[in-house]
């Protein structure tokens, strides 16, 4: 059975302890400071502002999954905070991908990278190439994934593999 939690100050009175215990507010968590009785509440504090969000246009930014659409999505997000060297990394570079065009119509350059974020290998040859041919990388956001257009309901344990495997295997690379 529960009996409840006192907390005391070491140097507290056997008085300090009866008031505790003959308590009547069905309180079951106490704690005593500078001879006030104190319980456990969450308070909702304000948000405190954001800070405004910018990208260093001396860096490049890669996108994994660049070329679907999430990655696109991402990509023109990073485009629109002051990325302007953004790599779209995929098994398949598409740069007549739609959004591409748009991206770059917000002032940045597209870098395209091939390869398969969960294979080691070709994720070193990937970062090589944007070690010669972009800015010094500064970011990476993992937008890879095999989407299904089902429901996440409706996708079986086999289904569900397929979708996250390029997400958890391409984490395990980038880590």
């Amino acid at each position: 059975a529960w009996g409840g939690l006192i907390d005391l100050p070491l140097a507290s009175t056997a008085d300090t302890l009866l008031e505790a215990l003959d308590a009547v507010d069905g309180e079951d968590q106490v704690a005593w400071r500078d001879g006030q009785r104190r319980v456990a509440r969450l308070v909702q504090a304000d948000t405190p502002p954001a800070a405004p969000l910018s990208f260093s246009a001396d860096a490049c930014y890669l996108v994994t999954g660049g070329f679907g659409g999430l990655g696109l999505v991402v990509a023109r997000w990073l485009a629109e905070h002051g990325a302007r060297h953004i790599a779209l990394l995929g098994r398949r570079p598409d740069l007549g991908a739609p959004g591409v065009a748009e991206i770059e119509a917000l002032g940045a350059k597209v870098h395209t990278v091939q390869a398969d974020v969960a294979d080691e290998a070709a994720m070193a040859r990937a970062f090589e190439q944007l070690k010669r041919d972009a800015p010094p990388l500064r970011g990476v956001m993992h937008a890879a994934a095999a989407l299904s257009a089902a429901p996440l309901l409706q996708l079986d344990d086999a289904m569900v593999r397929q979708m996250l495997a390029p997400k958890l295997a391409g984490t395990l690379v980038l880590k």
